[in-house]
């Protein structure tokens, strides 16, 4: 069966109307300053223990100075470049690299980034692998043309424009199983692939695409002794190039389709069934009405890390694109006679994990469960539905969030909670729950789901059930469509994502890496996955930076999905590459809680206003270059403003080259007011500034702004004569962006601070006694105060005109009226409220508590 396509992939790209080909731009900056961008290393990767050349690909490389990995153990040095030829001057050719892999370093995927003249690249993959490379030798077109390949290989290789096709010829032995791997969109290829299997007859024994994301994998129990073929293609045969680059592996290595149940208890040995190919010791998993391959099936014992921060890390070998990479858990390898297979993520989780008995497939046979816990299911067959049963009670609260898509399964998840009536046992429909529709930054960081979450408060005490299928499970089931319920109640939490993109170009997203000038600024991107409805401050602070380099406390504000976390050079920092780490802070529950963050990148340019694809990256690298044209400076670092009031400062655009002449448009990138409250909105310019002067800056808080602290960062564009030639020859103007240091803004909810004299009174029924209202002025608030008294549900007997603190004063006497129907004894609670009236209709209420005892 082939792979569905996910929410992803169908908004990631431009669907070309009456041609069905999914098109993703290709995009370049040259107008822009230079910021290196890797495209391609080739070969994408290597033998364990062996040096390999590779070749890059990719714009503003100038003078490479080094690869950094995000595996200590592997090394790189640069291949000179041979002299120039004086009779026949040509353009320096794409550098290359000599790769050192040592033997100890584990097999799997690893980022790579390139330093040079300009900063640090984006990361490209890198994987080592335990089987002989090979790179692929052209003809390869047709099958007189096939390379000639050993079994137990890769090869590495790229899909050239003009409908090509990559033919390669192995010898197999009668019952062996072979399966045949096509890495593309793993390894940052753009290559959508299609993989076939032939006998020298010319019979197709296999065909595959899509098995998830774009990659390949087929596989086949040879019928004979004899040779086969492999046929690799771009399946529109519309596309290719260098960026179509692949690493296939021809192999009878162990392939995990899936792991049964996908989550574990942390720090606990659990019993876990693979299901796959080439599995050693294995059963064949019969699987009625499955179109798919023969699926073997071995259980193995996993011990998962106890260390929460392990986890939280989200250390995986493999690849994770944005909606995936909110997940927690850790990387599974099967070790086989033949070598490792391919790395799948285990869940890791708090909860006692519950899997699925087969026999809940009616609302009649519920399987019974105590909440919270995960619970792990199949939908192993057409038509498969699962029901669970619990007991709750009125009040209680739990979130239950669905992983199907996110785990690599092919199936789209859909949640039903029912309510059973005691009256007639009937089943009442309470809750139901698709596709996570929402996602951390339409336009960086796209995470949108098609597996559900939904927030249960329990209506009554009673039982529930809990009906989870898939939107095909009348068409589609199999060992692979597995499915993850997490059940738990409400506690807030968070994960924070550190994105290295390049700006430069409005409404742009450009793949870059982090590169900070001297005397200057720089914003990272840094995203907020909200757990369970939290919405409070977190602080975010970056760590290990080089000697130079700050960074000032920021936040990201409250109910905020990101901010611009900023770093500063000072003019003397040192040139320099670091690995950096991004951390957060908040209060959860009365505790404080820290959390690293995941660092990200852009995998590819895309067009404005089309949501970029994005994965985890491996490492933060942050390189430091010299000095920019200019620099933003904001007059103040600190603001306080309440909802709905003006945020006024100015900004000087320093000249910090001598030639810089032109003039600083200014755009605010962070702020409660911009993408973060409107998903879909895009920040605009709202300034201009000349060289070395200052423009004034005006915004404004939204009325419902919630109050908290938030980080303010702006962006200054401009464009700047450059050359590449060292003499400064034929320049031309280019796009220069640099950030401003952060501004903290406080939104403050209180104008006063209010105090009763007396707070608790005796009186008598009938009395009048007045209570003095007193406040101290904050924020220098200088208006009138509305005070009023307010009673709360069910008490009475109580009464006060209400009564105003005037513009300038601190106080005022309310006259408390006490009903003649109260008996001597009682005590009456009550609150006195305060309310300024602002601008833009903004009212801040302040209050105090009042304790009134009736008296003989």
């Amino acid at each position: 069966m082939r792979g569905k396509v996910r929410v992803s992939q169908l908004v990631c790209g431009v669907m070309l109307i009456g041609t069905g080909l999914l098109l993703v731009p290709r995009l370049t900056a040259q107008n822009a300053y230079p910021h290196p961008r890797l495209q391609v290393v080739f070969p994408p990767g290597g033998k364990v223990g062996t040096t390999v050349e590779v070749t890059l690909t990719g714009t503003d490389l100038d003078d490479p100075r080094a690869l950094v990995f995000s595996h200590a153990g592997l090394k790189a040095e640069l291949i000179p470049p041979p002299p120039p030829d004086p009779k026949k001057p040509a353009p320096p050719g794409p550098p290359r690299f000599r790769v050192q892999i040592p033997a100890d370093v584990p097999p799997g995927m690893y980022d790579v980034c390139v330093v040079g003249r300009f900063g640090v690249s984006n990361p490209r993959t890198f994987c080592v692998g335990e089987l002989e490379e090979v790179v692929e030798q052209e003809p390869n077109n047709d099958v007189d043309q096939a390379q000639k390949v050993p079994l137990n290989v890769i090869i590495n290789g790229v899909i050239n424009p003009n409908v090509d096709v990559d033919y390669y010829a192995f010898e197999g032995k009668k019952g062996q199983r072979v399966v045949v791997v096509c890495q593309a969109f793993s390894i940052d290829s753009r290559l959508d692939p299609q993989v076939q299997i032939f006998s020298s007859e010319g019979r197709q024994l296999a065909i595959n695409r899509r098995y998830r994301d774009r990659e390949a994998v087929a596989d086949t129990v040879l019928p004979a002794d004899g040779v086969y073929y492999v046929r690799l293609v771009e399946f529109t045969h519309q596309t290719g190039g260098p960026e179509h680059v692949y690493r296939l592996t021809i192999s009878t290595l162990p392939w995990i389709d899936a792991i049964y149940p996908p989550v574990v208890e942390r720090g606990k040995p659990a019993n876990v069934t693979l299901y796959g190919r080439n599995l050693p010791g294995s059963q064949v998993e019969n699987v009625p009405g499955w179109g798919g391959p023969i699926l073997e099936r071995l259980s193995v014992t996993l011990t998962p890390p106890s260390d929460p921060n392990s986890t939280q890390r989200l250390e995986y070998s493999g690849t994770l694109i944005a909606a995936d990479s909110v997940l927690d858990g850790f990387t599974y390898r099967l070790r086989a006679p033949q070598g490792h297979s391919n790395p799948v993520l285990v869940g890791i989780s708090d909860q006692p994990v519950i899997p699925e008995q087969e026999s809940n497939d009616s609302l009649e046979k519920p399987q019974e469960i105590a909440v919270p816990c995960e619970l792990a299911g199949r939908v192993d067959r057409p038509g498969d539905h699962d029901w669970f049963a619990f007991t709750a009670k009125q009040g209680e609260v739990f979130w239950l969030e669905g992983y199907a898509e996110r785990l690599g399964s092919p199936m789209d998840l859909y949640l039903e909670v029912y309510r059973i009536d005691p009256k007639d046992n009937k089943p009442q429909l309470v809750l139901e729950g698709d596709d996570i529709a929402e996602s951390l930054h339409v336009f960086r960081y796209f995470t949108r789901s098609s597996d559900p979450r939904i927030r249960f408060a329990v209506p009554q005490d009673g039982r529930y059930l809990l009906h989870v299928r898939s939107r095909e499970a009348d068409l589609f089931g199999s060992p692979r469509h597995i499915y993850r319920i997490s059940i738990h109640r409400e506690q807030p939490d968070f994960r924070l994502f550190a994105l290295c993109a390049d700006e430069t170009l409005p409404n742009q997203t450009l793949t870059g890496g982090l590169t900070l000038h001297q005397g200057g600024a720089r914003g990272i991107l840094v995203l907020c996955e909200r757990r369970d409805g939290f919405a409070g401050e977190v602080s975010v602070a970056a760590e290990n930076l080089p000697a130079g380099v700050t960074c000032a406390p920021q936040v990201v504000g409250p109910n905020q999905r990101f901010t611009y976390l900023v770093l500063e050079a000072a003019a003397d920092a040192r040139i320099s590459e670091s690995v950096i780490r991004i951390r957060g802070t908040a209060n959860l529950g009365g505790q404080t809680v820290s959390r690293e963050a995941r660092a990200a990148t852009v995998i590819y340019p895309v067009q404005a206003a089309v949501p970029p694809y994005a994965r985890l990256a491996r490492q933060l690298v942050l390189a430091v270059r010299e000095k920019p044209p200019f620099a933003l400076q904001p007059a103040v670092r600190q603001i306080e403003v309440p909802p709905g009031g003006p945020i006024v400062f100015k900004v000087k655009a320093a000249q910090l080259q001598p030639d810089f002449k032109a003039a600083v448009q200014i755009t605010p990138l962070s702020f409660l007011l911009l993408a973060n409250q409107q998903p879909n909105a895009q920040p605009q310019p709202i300034a201009n500034v000349n060289a070395n002067a200052e423009a004034e800056v005006r915004l404004q808080v939204p009325p419902q702004a919630t109050p908290g602290t938030y980080n303010l960062v702006l962006q200054g564009r401009s464009q700047v004569p450059f050359s590449r030639d060292p003499k400064g020859a034929n320049r031309q103007n280019v796009v220069v962006t640099q950030e401003a240091p952060p501004i903290k803004v406080v939104v403050y909810g209180t104008v006063a601070e209010l105090a009763l004299e007396p707070g608790t009174l005796s009186a008598k029924p009938n009395d009048k006694v007045p209570v003095t209202v007193r406040i101290k002025r904050l924020h220098n608030y200088t208006g009138p105060l509305n005070v009023q008294l307010v009673l709360p549900p069910g008490v009475q007997g109580l009464a006060a005109q209400p009564v105003q603190i005037p513009a300038n004063v601190n106080e005022a006497k309310l006259i408390l009226q006490i009903a003649g129907n109260l008996k001597p004894g009682m005590t009456l609670p009550a609150i006195v409220r305060a309310t300024a009236n602002l601008p833009n209709n903004v009212n801040l209420n302040h209050e105090a508590k009042l304790e009134v005892k009736i008296a003989q």
